[in-house]
């Protein structure tokens, strides 16, 4: 797939409906269960046959969030993994679908909705009833042992004599929990589970972290990585460095790294690291203000 293709698309319901708390609680409240960890496994028949990295982090790392209608066999449930909320099953009808509405009206926060076929998507288009949009967003992948240690080692040794690539210890963990826009880095695992099963790197200048690359997600050898660069450091090849050393990790410890993304700048930076553009595909994100 070209990058020059490579679109955003909005679309907007007629029937413009701004979500607050009393539009929530006027669908009923929340009848849907939220499964803890260790009942997971009743999701195993709905999920077994999807290769997502994030649903598959959510069933085998218990990381994320998950909902179902009936603790006996269910038919759909909700998984949501850091910005992503994964519907797979049957959708519902009736109450079960007015009950599913509300998780998604009270868990979306500009989420990215991900329906796991048309159904799915039809659903959302005849029962979230308010303002949303569809947006594309991008997946890049890497070809097994195509991985380029000299010119990764080139990016790393570009950037700024300022700035400092460091190892994501517990220190950077707590900071940029803290900060909005280095959020994503952290979102999906308290600070021990992260330590036991992810790693990254972040970029300081002084002692103020302003880049990074983390994992936001993990299952059989597979990491979902995320990248991020605070405003005002953007363009300085910060992001690419750290991505870069990360990548040299993953070669290291025969990790398989795979990358989503909503913008073709990063996709033009994920290219540089030896990715390739693997597909496009749509989801949903509800407004909860007037940015819509």
């Amino acid at each position: 797939m070209s990058i020059v293709n490579m679109h955003k698309s909005f679309t907007k319901n007629p029937n413009r409906c701004i979500l607050n708390l009393r539009q929530i609680e006027g669908d009923g409240g929340n009848r849907m269960i939220e499964l803890g960890y260790t009942k997971r496994n009743l999701l195993t028949s709905l999920c077994e046959g999807s290769d997502e990295p994030l649903i598959k982090a959510a069933m085998e790392d218990a990381v994320g969030r998950a909902w179902v209608a009936e603790m006996d066999e269910p038919k759909f449930c909700v998984i949501k993994v850091g910005n992503f909320i994964y519907l797979i099953g049957l959708p519902p009808k009736g109450r079960k679908a007015l009950d599913l509405r509300s998780i998604l009206l009270r868990e979306c926060n500009n989420a990215y909705i991900v329906p796991e076929n048309d159904h799915w998507k039809h659903w959302l288009e005849d029962n979230l009833n308010c303002n949303y949009r569809m947006v594309s967003r991008y997946t890049v992948k890497r070809e097994k042992n195509s991985c380029d240690q000299s010119a990764l080692k080139e990016w790393i040794e570009a950037i700024g004599a300022e700035y400092k690539l460091r190892k994501l210890d517990r220190t950077a963990f707590k900071k940029i929990a803290a900060n909005e826009w280095s959020s994503d880095f952290t979102c999906n695992c308290d600070e021990e589970e992260f330590f036991l099963n992810g790693t990254g790197y972040v970029v300081y200048l002084d002692k103020e972290i302003v880049s990074g690359c983390s994992v936001y997600g993990f299952s059989e050898g597979k990491v979902e990585v995320t990248i991020a660069t605070k405003l005002g450091h953007k363009r300085k090849g910060l992001a690419i460095a750290a991505a870069a050393r990360y990548m040299l990790d993953c070669a290291r410890e025969d990790r398989y790294p795979l990358w989503d993304t909503g913008s073709v700048h990063s996709i033009e930076l994920a290219e540089k690291l030896g990715f390739v553009a693997d597909g496009e595909y749509q989801v949903f994100q509800i407004a909860v203000d007037d940015d819509f």
